[in-house]
């Protein structure tokens, strides 16, 4: 075989040998194949684009509330990404940073970050919600904002210096449905139930408070403080206070107070004790209804209380705190007592309150049930005593009397509303008796009592 002839061109990469072999030949370092424009710029990174499901707009949390984020990622051409990293970051409105968490994919390029609870006593305002989404080298971003409103919780805390967590037992939305006096004397009621049948969950928490320290030397004046600087003892009637008895509350010397709700099922509890340090006196009662099992549902919702240090409060209600006399003492018939047939004397009597001005008179309440309704009959006389009508027995009723009594007082008669009475005293406890017919007697109307009357 004779020399062969190469003919190389150099960068191409192949070489030609006189019609017979194609071998590899090695470019030269450095260059480029024949034809081709290089760019010396980098190559772009690929944009993504993050959208704001949750939250839109400026919506409002209250402080103890969660909070969540979610968003979804596409391309440059609008498809979703389902494989990027996700961050958010959660600064209050002083730029503080509150939250950073994570972002989990989900399907279709959604990502959502696990609720994330907002303190209480943090700064109210408009906090930043920062998304921050990461893949390949490609970076994308989201803001958002969320207004940051004080709880419930917060505003007693400035209105009247203490602090006390919301009563959501066992998930009850909870209102507050008495807020009375100011920052020295006051009392608020909270708390809500579960609609059920017959028997309904309930949790409410109320709160007294009145300036000065009372002399709680015993049962006895626990009692008399009770009945005379508070008087109104809930959302609940009450028939009778129970036992009195020393009680630690949070290193405080206090006392636990029994009392006796409308039916056997109220479960209540109050707890009065004196503060050195803010120089009052206060009473914190809780009530539940079917309580979870397992807790203390009195202390659940009386143990958050506090009374912070340096908390400057002078807060007012939006409704006077009344200053009325004791609840009229009632003295017979006694609590439960039985009555058989429409002819039995039923004469209802009490403890006079004070001497009665030429305007005041006693206003008594007597209640009853009958198939899922309630009725009432109000009666005014300025005696300490008043005779049931006999014709109550003829009315259908579940056999269940309530009575109450409380000192009234006639308006002026140049009143805009002279024809409402106000109230002088407290109410009196609420007592019950029975009245049925006779052994043996036939029954005017038909059982239809589902609910307990006692």
């Amino acid at each position: 075989m004779g020399k062969h002839t190469k003919t190389c061109h150099v960068g191409a990469g192949v070489c030609l040998i006189s019609a017979v072999f194609v071998v590899a030949c090695q470019p030269q370092a450095g260059s480029s194949p024949v034809g081709v424009q290089t760019d010396p710029r980098p190559t772009p990174v690929e944009r993504l684009t993050v959208e704001l499901l949750y939250p839109t707009g400026e919506p409002s949390v209250e402080m103890g509330g969660t909070m969540s984020v979610i968003i979804q990622v596409t391309d440059s051409v609008g498809q979703t990404i389902g494989d990027a990293q996700a961050e958010i970051a959660v600064k209050d409105p002083s730029g503080r940073l509150m939250v950073v968490a994570p972002m989990e994919a989900g399907k279709e390029g959604v990502y959502r970050a696990s609720s994330w609870l907002i303190p209480h006593r943090t700064q109210a305002g408009a906090w930043t919600i920062e998304v921050t989404v990461k893949r390949d080298g490609a970076i994308g971003r989201a803001q958002g904002v969320v207004l940051v409103e004080p709880s419930e919780s917060e505003t007693l805390l400035q209105k009247y210096g203490f602090w006390i967590a919301a009563p959501t037992l066992r998930g009850i939305q909870p209102s507050l449905v008495a807020d009375r006096g100011d920052a020295k004397d006051g009392m608020i009621r909270w708390g809500g139930v579960i609609p059920a049948s017959h028997i309904l969950p309930e949790a409410w928490l109320e709160i007294h408070w009145r300036s000065g320290l009372d002399d709680l030397v015993g049962p006895e004046a626990v009692r008399h403080f009770l009945l005379d600087d508070i008087g109104d003892f809930g959302f609940t009637p009450v028939r009778a206070i129970g036992e009195i008895r020393p009680f630690d509350f949070q290193g405080r010397s206090a006392w636990k107070v029994d009392m006796r709700g409308q039916y056997a099922y109220d479960d209540i509890e109050w707890v009065v004790f004196m503060d050195t340090g803010s120089g009052k006196t206060f009473a914190i009662g809780t009530t539940v209804v079917l309580p979870p099992a397992g807790v203390n549902a009195h202390a659940v919702l009386r143990d958050t209380f506090e009374l912070p240090e340096g908390v400057v409060s002078n807060g007012k209600a939006p409704e006077p705190l009344p200053r009325l006399l004791p609840g009229p003492q009632l003295l017979s018939p006694p609590l439960g007592a039985i009555f058989k047939g429409p002819d039995a004397p039923i004469v209802l009597t009490w403890a006079p309150a004070k001497t009665l001005s030429g305007d005041e008179f006693y206003q008594v309440d007597l209640s009853y049930n009958y198939d899922e309704s309630s009725f009432s009959r109000t009666y005014s006389t300025r005696n300490t005593q008043l005779t049931v009508p006999s014709s109550l027995f003829h009315k259908p009723n579940c056999g269940v009397f309530n009575w109450q009594v409380r000192l009234m007082r006639t308006k002026s008669p140049i009143a805009d509303d002279a024809s409402k009475p106000v109230a002088e005293s407290y109410a009196s406890f609420y007592w019950y008796f029975l009245w049925s017919p006779p052994s043996g007697s036939p029954a005017e109307f038909p059982p239809l009592c589902p609910n307990a009357q006692y």
